[in-house]
């Protein structure tokens, strides 16, 4: 696996919407794959995944403008309202 395939991420939640559409027969099709997750010592997740179709990305747009993230977005205020 070279740099120019990987596809890298410190956000969790375009991390899980990746690595569940990577174990879909799209993400298969597309041959991406989850390598690794860990913390920095700066306490950044670095979250990444062999990418060779360059796909990831437009996964993420799709993400954006989907109900997912209006759930999302949703669980968070709550979240934030229970605190």
């Amino acid at each position: 696996m070279t740099l120019e395939s990987q596809w890298v991420t410190s956000e969790l939640i375009f991390g899980a919407y990746v690595k569940m559409r990577s174990q879909s027969p799209e993400g298969f099709k597309y041959k991406v794959k989850f390598v690794s997750a860990d913390r920095e010592k700066s306490g950044r997740f670095r979250i990444v995944f062999e990418d060779p179709s360059d796909i990831c990305d437009k996964w993420v747009q799709d993400f954006g403008a989907s109900e997912s993230q209006r759930f999302d977005s949703e669980m968070t205020t709550l979240k934030r309202l229970l605190k």
